[in-house]
């Protein structure tokens, strides 16, 4: 697996977060694999907080 650095995964996660907020909206494929990176890096609250923009 994949590992990025710190920087490269709150970057992503602020860049994806834009694109929820501003459009264009990230496909949920794109926002469910960086919320799992998210959590497995221990940023569950960055994962949460990216998880409302998932379809129910």
């Amino acid at each position: 697996m994949f590992h990025r650095s710190d920087r490269e995964l709150e970057d992503e996660y602020y860049a994806v977060m834009k694109r929820c907020e501003y459009g264009p909206m990230p496909d949920a494929q794109e926002i469910w694999e960086l919320c799992q990176q998210l959590i497995q890096e221990g940023y569950a609250y960055k994962a949460e907080k990216l998880g409302h923009y998932l379809p129910d």
